[in-house]
């Protein structure tokens, strides 16, 4: 299978157009990246974490929504891979080279994008291949009540854990991603006024983002069952339960790792 048969046709937005237009582009096409262009020639990305990134962060100031640019919230571009490169050699540069995104084509002639949530649709074939040695341990954690700029600050450090488990003691009551998180700081950014925005933004807990009554898996359940749930959710992580209890997380990541390890693509 080739990068070609995967990728995300060239669907991008300007990079002097607004953040909230990039999301709404992003909602509406169910895509967790975008490219960016100036002039009609692509120069770069934003992305769910990027989004989640610059928004959280106070260097941005007191800015709305409303009024921060792409150019603002965007990556550039270095690395570009041809259509024709087999997708479990994409999967290995993207671990390799810690990418969450690769252009197809080249600068001249961008013919659409590749990102984690791509090996998903590789994956929903795989219905005899079960979980148990694929999903991670759970490396990060959250709590309804903690404030949702650590756990931003928490996902953006760990490098492909773009989803935490909300627990109430040991119980499961919710799922955070990156996503959740994006979404979140940018209705806050839209909201609150700019003089406020610093002192309000310690007050937005995880439970005001979460997802509640999320998807679980348990160490039996397929591979396929998981891709489908990651294609139609676009969620970044699927809790892993047996018997109520959680033993960890299957990250979107977890899926382009095995991709990338059975080389059969």
């Amino acid at each position: 299978m080739k990068a070609a048969e995967i990728m995300n046709p060239l669907i991008s937005v300007d990079k002097d157009a607004l953040v909230i237009e990039a999301l709404n582009l992003m909602d509406k096409h169910k895509l967790t990246h975008i490219l960016v262009t100036e002039k009609n020639k692509v120069i770069g990305y934003c992305s769910d974490l990027n989004i989640a990134d610059r928004l959280g962060s106070s260097r941005l100031g007191s800015f709305s929504t409303k009024s921060i640019h792409v150019s603002s919230v965007m990556a550039s571009f270095n690395l570009f891979i041809e259509s024709s490169t087999p997708v479990s050699i994409v999967a290995d540069r993207m671990i390799c080279e810690s990418k969450t995104i690769y252009p197809v084509g080249g600068e001249d002639k961008t013919l659409g994008f590749i990102t984690m949530h791509d090996f998903a649709k590789i994956c929903e074939s795989l219905t005899g291949i079960k979980i148990n040695k694929v999903y991670s341990t759970i490396d990060v954690f959250a709590k309804p009540d903690d404030r949702l700029v650590n756990l931003r600050n928490i996902l953006i450090e760990n490098n492909f854990v773009n989803a935490a488990p909300v627990l109430d003691g040991s119980t499961l009551v919710g799922l955070t991603d990156i996503r959740m998180i994006a979404r979140k700081l940018s209705v806050f950014r839209s909201t609150v006024p700019g003089k406020h925005q610093e002192e309000s933004i310690r007050r937005v807990l995880v439970f005001d983002a979460m997802m509640q009554n999320p998807p679980t898996l348990t160490p039996n359940s397929s591979i396929a069952e998981a891709a489908k749930i990651f294609t139609s959710r676009l969620i970044y992580g699927i809790p892993v339960l047996e018997n109520g209890i959680l033993l960890g997380v299957l990250q979107i990541s977890d899926l382009v790792k095995y991709v990338r390890k059975e080389n059969k693509f």
